[in-house]
C-alpha cells in the first residue's frame, strides 16, 4: 500500500508540476505585492502637521487616524516627550524625522506598525576650541553695540562692544556656527569653518503686517496696542478659500461668526448676516427700520465705510490684509457704529517697478445635498394609498371604476413611470471666478487697475449670481 501511494503521488505531480510552479509563482508575486503597498503606504502619505508643546502621542494620533499606519510603543519611553511640529504636505517619514530629532528616541517600520524605541547611544564627539573676534556694523558701516553673538548649541555667548567689536572663546562638538542677533535686526547664522576673524553686516528686519494694527485711520505697532486685534494676511485669507472674503474670516477667527438663516437657503443672492460681539436687546420692530442687521459689525474698506454686499463681492486677490477690532476700543475712533465691532479691510497698492500683469482663476461647485430625504417613490406611493383604502368602495360600480384606476397606475408604474420630485429644482451648479491685476510705476508715479468676473450657481435651478468690477488706482 505504501508503494502504490507512493506511485501515485509521483504520477500525480508529474501530470500537474506545471499548476504547482504556476501557484508557487502567484503567491511569492502577491507577497511581494503586498510589501511594495505597505511600503508605499508609508512613503507616500503626505499629511499636515500644526503641534505646539504638545505631547507626541497626539502625533502618533493624529497619523493613527489620517492613515493606515499604527504605532507601537512603550508608554514610559514616550510619557516626557513634547514637541513643536509645523509641516506642510510632508511624507510621513519627514514628519517623525522632524519630530523625533532632538529626542532620545527612534522608529523601526514593520509593514504597517512603526516602533518606537529609545535611540541608541553615540559616542561623544571631542570638543575643539574655537577662537572667533571680529566687527559688527549696519548697512551703512556704522559700528552695531549690543549685539549677541553666541557659539550654537552651547552655553558661550557675549555682546558687541561700543565700537562693535567683539571677541568670543568656546568649546564645540562638531561643526562650529556662530549666531548674531539683534531687537530690529535679521539674525544670522555664519559657520566656522576655521575662520578666526569674521565681520558681519547685520540687516535691518522688514516690519510684517502681523507686527501691525491698522484701524482705518491710522497704523500702531502691535505691542503698543491694548485692544484686542486680529490681523490676517492675503497668504493666510487665501488657505482658507479662494472665493468669499467672508467665509474666510469666518474660519480663521472664532469671534466672527455668521448667523444661519435658513430662509435664504443656498441663494447666492441673499446677504450673509455676520456678528463680532452677540446680539443686541433691540426689538424686532425697531430693528426693521434699519437697512441692515443692527448687530452686524462696521465694514471699512481702504478708510471708507462699506456694506456687506460689496465686501462679499470683493475679490480675494485684491486684498492685502485685513483687521478686526473686536472690543470697545473700536468706539473711540468710529463711535456708536463701532459697537459692534469693526472690520477694517484694506486693498493692494501699486509697486514700483516694470509693468506686471497677474491673473487668477477659480472655479466653484455648488451640489445639493438629498441624501437626508427618504420619500416614496411611485411603487411604494400606488401601495400606501391602496392600504390607506383609496381604492375601496361599498359601492359596486364606484368600486369598479376605483380597480381600472389602480391598474392603470399600476401599469405605469411597472413600465418604469417614476419621479424624483426632490431632484427637480435642484442642480449641481458650476462656477466661475476670473480676476486680472495690473501695476508698475516708477518714483514719480504708481499705477494699477484691477478687473474681475464672478458667476455663482446655486444648487436651486435659477439661483445665479454675476458680477463684475473694476478699478484704477
Amino acid at each position: 500500500m505504501k508503494k502504490k501511494f507512493m506511485g501515485c503521488a509521483f504520477l500525480y505531480w508529474g501530470k500537474h508540476r506545471r499548476t504547482f510552479w504556476i501557484m508557487k509563482n502567484l503567491v511569492l508575486f502577491i507577497l511581494f505585492f503586498s510589501l511594495q503597498a505597505h511600503s508605499s503606504t508609508f512613503s507616500q502619505s503626505r499629511m499636515s502637521v500644526q503641534l505646539e508643546n504638545s505631547s507626541i502621542k497626539e502625533l502618533f494620533k493624529m497619523i493613527e487616524d489620517q492613515t493606515s499606519l499604527d504605532f507601537l510603543y512603550d508608554d514610559g519611553v514616550v510619557k516626557d516627550v513634547y514637541i513643536s511640529l509645523t509641516a506642510q504636505d510632508e511624507t510621513i517619514e519627514e514628519i517623525l524625522n522632524q519630530a523625533l530629532r532632538g529626542t532620545n528616541l527612534e522608529y523601526e517600520i514593520e509593514r504597517n506598525t512603526i516602533l518606537i524605541k529609545k535611540a541608541k547611544s553615540v559616542p561623544q564627539q571631542q570638543e575643539t576650541l574655537i577662537e572667533v573676534r571680529g566687527r559688527v556694523v549696519d548697512s551703512g558701516g556704522d559700528p552695531v553695540p549690543g549685539v549677541t553673538i553666541r557659539l550654537k548649541d552651547t552655553i558661550y555667548g557675549v555682546y558687541s562692544n561700543n565700537n562693535g567689536e567683539y571677541e568670543i572663546k568656546g568649546k564645540v562638538a562638531g561643526d562650529a556656527v556662530l549666531v548674531f542677533s539683534f531687537i530690529g535686526m535679521e539674525t544670522q547664522e555664519i559657520p566656522v569653518e576655521g575662520q578666526r576673524i569674521i565681520n558681519v553686516t547685520m540687516i535691518e528686519e522688514e516690519q510684517g503686517i502681523s507686527e501691525v494694527v491698522v484701524n482705518g485711520v491710522f497704523t500702531r505697532k502691535a505691542n503698543t496696542y491694548t485692544g484686542a486685534v486680529t490681523s490676517v494676511k492675503r497668504d493666510e485669507l487665501l488657505k482658507m478659500t479662494s472665493q468669499d472674503v467672508l467665509s474666510g474670516l469666518a474660519n480663521i477667527d472664532p469671534s466672527f461668526v455668521m448667523v444661519e438663516d435658513l430662509s435664504a437657503g443656498s441663494n447666492p443672492n441673499a446677504n450673509p448676516n455676520y456678528q463680532m460681539r452677540g446680539t443686541s436687546s433691540i426689538s424686532q420692530n425697531f430693528q426693521s427700520q434699519y437697512e441692515n442687521d443692527p448687530n452686524q459689525p462696521l465694514f471699512i474698506l481702504d478708510g471708507f465705510e462699506s456694506t456687506i454686499e460689496k465686501i462679499k463681492d470683493l475679490d480675494i486677490n485684491l486684498i492685502e490684509n485685513i483687521t478686526l477690532l473686536k472690543d470697545a476700543t473700536a468706539k473711540a475712533v468710529y463711535g456708536s457704529k463701532g459697537a459692534n465691532g469693526v472690520v477694517v479691510i484694506e486693498t493692494r497698492r501699486p509697486n514700483e517697478g516694470k509693468l506686471r500683469v497677474m491673473y487668477n482663476g477659480a472655479v466653484s461647485v455648488e451640489m445639493p445635498d438629498l441624501t437626508s430625504y427618504d420619500l416614496t417613490n411611485a411603487s411604494e406611493k400606488l401601495e400606501i394609498e391602496k392600504q390607506a383604502g383609496l381604492y375601496n368602495s361599498d359601492n359596486y360600480f364606484t368600486q369598479l371604476g376605483l380597480n381600472e384606476t389602480y391598474n392603470n397606475k399600476l401599469l405605469e408604474v411597472l413600465s418604469g413611470v417614476d419621479t424624483d420630485w426632490m431632484a427637480q429644482p435642484v442642480r449641481t451648479g458650476v462656477g466661475q471666478k476670473h480676476s486680472v491685476f495690473i501695476d508698475g510705476g516708477d518714483d514719480v508715479v504708481l499705477y494699477a487697475a484691477d478687473l474681475s468676473y464672478n458667476n455663482i450657481k446655486g444648487a436651486m435651478k435659477g439661483s445665479e449670481r454675476e458680477t463684475f468690477s473694476g478699478g484704477l488706482t
